[in-house]
């Protein structure tokens, strides 16, 4: 066990990336075991990521300090995701955290970035939904390929979601007619949303990521007084018509107490695919001076990518499984914003019993 201890010592001074914390935090516990063969370290993380990542960065590590084993090195990572964040609205059923990706302006490519953080979960290997709450021009119906399917019930009572490769995924658009507007007046879009959350049988979902309309509007403010939101995540594009919109999104959720956990800058930066030359199209920096402004985290910025805008049009949602130097940033953002709702702490409802006093 000579080995084991040596190599337990020197991991307690490791940096969890993303987290900020050591290894041996109570967000990351951890145990080196040792038999005659191979030496084992497996890992407890209270947050989702790139397993491969983390393995690599952490022999890394081992490698800068010369740590030494005549066994065989092996790594074995657990998730161990609880309820984050602080609420006071009735849990859903089935669903441990949820994460709104919003925006105070239209066209930044909110719809886009949920898909993308939604696969990117699947892909770290926890359970994962997605919520399209724009009930007036629901975009994730094509985004993931299920385009004019219908959702199903088996009691008349809840809604089944629509499952594509490991994400479960509810929309209006499984409801009514693709080619039909939805002209309802603010009281029964926000009815509507209320029962697409709360009528649907999700099943065991450590995150339910929900795709917000843009705006501040009835749908975001109810979003904020009856549903139980663990954080959000603001969208934006650098320049600076979009910024004067997003402030007024933040402002949103700091009212109605929903933790922010952080911004993303999309469409940063365009490549020239011919010669390599760099040019931000839309202005330089302005989801940097945001968060600095917001003493808020910048959780990344993605650049114009001609692939994946023709991967969303067309459905192609395996696009967030190819390897690709645009999906590294989602697993970087994605990262970040779990890590973030991490350490929030513990949801108190899943920790502590209701309690409830009655006459005798």
């Amino acid at each position: 066990m000579i080995e084991a201890t040596e190599l337990s010592d020197m991991l307690t001074d490791y940096f969890v990336p993303f987290l900020g914390k050591k290894l041996g935090s109570p967000e990351a516990s951890f145990q080196a075991e040792e038999n005659d063969n191979n030496l084992k370290v497996i890992i407890y993380l209270s947050f989702p990521m790139d397993m491969k990542f983390l393995e690599d960065d952490i022999r890394k590590y081992l490698s800068a300090r010369k740590f030494e084993t005549t066994k065989p090195l092996s790594f074995e990572i657990k998730f161990k995701i609880s309820a984050y964040g602080n609420t006071n609205s009735q849990p859903i059923s089935g669903v441990k955290n949820i994460i709104a990706i919003a925006s105070g302006k239209g066209g930044v490519g909110k719809s886009t970035i949920a898909n993308g953080i939604a696969r990117t979960l699947v892909n770290f290997g926890v359970k994962v939904a997605l919520l399209d709450a724009d009930i007036y021009g629901p975009s994730q119906p094509l985004m993931q390929s299920i385009l004019g399917e219908k959702a199903t019930s088996d009691d008349g009572k809840f809604i089944n979601p629509i499952s594509r490769d490991g994400l479960q995924v509810m929309s209006i658009g499984f409801l009514v007619d693709e080619k039909s507007a939805v002209a309802w007046r603010g009281p029964m879009a926000t009815s509507a949303l209320l029962q697409l959350l709360n009528q649907t049988k999700w099943g065991d979902i450590d995150f339910l990521i929900i795709d917000l309309p843009p705006g501040t509007g009835d749908i975001q403010l109810t979003l904020g007084q009856k549903i139980p939101v663990s954080g959000s995540v603001i969208v934006t594009t650098p320049q600076e018509i979009a910024l004067l919109d997003v402030r007024r999104g933040i402002e949103m959720f700091k009212k109605v107490n929903i933790p922010l956990l952080g911004i993303i800058e999309n469409l940063n930066l365009f490549t020239c695919p011919n010669c390599g030359h760099e040019e931000p199209l839309f202005g330089c920096d302005g989801g940097k001076s945001l968060a600095e402004n917001e003493n808020l985290q910048l959780c990344g910025s993605i650049p114009i990518d001609r692939e994946l805008q023709e991967s969303v049009d067309k459905g192609d949602y395996n696009y967030f499984s190819r390897e690709s130097k645009t999906q590294e940033i989602f697993k970087e953002i994605t990262s970040n914003i779990a890590a973030k709702l991490c350490s929030l702490g513990k949801n108190p409802k899943s920790i502590f019993p209701e309690i409830k006093v009655e006459k005798v």
